[in-house]
């Protein structure tokens, strides 16, 4: 049964055609033109019949609706050996259906699983056979892990945060909300939808580390729930919703490895402001030193 990774994974790019034809052009240069980008199916069912079933297959088309070029999309977590028999038909089979070009980007969000998987390729490809096998792979270390790198396109900073954020979301949460921010802008439901892949992708810590932080720096595309009982200004929910946000800045303080002294502890957490907490809180994912939490 597929994970929640891989199909969050999965969920992204076909959100995003654009972004698989920008991952490839990364790694061989310019494409042919083209004008749209779409997901095709990705059932690719011949004549004998025996069906076989990709993750994804996006198609390039010219102005005039012309394929020009063809990826096919597969999000590999583990080893598998026989994948690379079906690797080398879903190409095959892509390209004859479209009578184009065709590559396969493989997506390893598992850095052991990219290196298994560039070895198998290289392997394969000085045996004697007609068929040559040259994936573009994307393992977790071809994902730039540092924030200032993840500002050029809002889903480098989802991949980031569903591949390195599964250790630590902590270092990558100002560049997700950047981005997340940024494309609520046009797609505020797209901006959603980034925000729940990632939370559904995580290991449970980890979504709940960032469910906690995204509490208390959450934009008007967030989840409703996000605020509760604070947004409804009830005495008793806003005291508890206070405490909550107070802990949760203790708790990024830490986590950044940031001394925090008794004194620092208790203005936080006797601070009853839900705004100024919030404000604290973006402060606290930034500083470098604890005595710049209040200047």
């Amino acid at each position: 049964m597929p994970s929640a990774l891989h199909e969050s994974l999965i969920a992204l790019f076909r959100s995003s055609p654009s972004y698989v034809a920008q991952l490839v052009t990364d790694r061989v240069g310019d494409l042919p033109p083209w004008d749209r980008a779409d997901f095709s199916s990705s059932d690719l069912t011949d004549p004998i019949p025996l069906e076989l079933r990709c993750d994804g297959v996006l198609v390039l088309f010219d102005h005039s609706g012309e394929p020009v070029q063809a990826v096919v999309l597969e999000v590999q977590l583990r080893r598998d050996a026989a994948k690379l028999w079906s690797w080398q038909n879903y190409v095959s089979l892509v390209s004859s259906r479209y009578k184009c070009p065709a590559l396969l980007l493989i997506i390893c969000p598992v850095a052991a699983t990219a290196r298994w998987a560039v070895a198998l390729a290289e392997k394969t490809n000085v045996e004697l056979s007609s068929i040559w096998l040259r994936p573009l792979i994307v393992g977790r270390d071809d994902v730039p892990a540092d924030p200032a790198q993840l500002s050029r396109r809002p889903e480098d900073a989802v991949l980031a945060m569903m591949t390195h954020g599964r250790v630590d979301p902590l270092p990558l949460v100002p560049a997700f909300n950047a981005a997340l921010f940024e494309v609520s802008k046009t797609n505020s439901e797209l901006a959603k939808q980034y925000a729940d892949l990632v939370a559904v992708a995580l290991p449970r810590a980890a979504a709940q580390l960032l469910k906690e932080i995204m509490t208390t720096t959450a934009k008007s595309w967030t989840d409703d729930l996000i605020r509760s009982g604070e947004a409804r200004g009830e005495a008793r929910g806003e005291a508890r919703g206070a405490a909550s946000v107070a802990r949760s800045l203790l708790l990024i303080l830490d986590a950044r490895g940031l001394k925090v002294t008794g004194e620092v502890s208790r203005r936080v957490m006797s601070c009853t402001d839900l705004d100024q907490l919030e404000s604290l809180t973006r402060k606290a994912l930034v500083i470098n030193q604890v005595e710049d939490l209040f200047n």
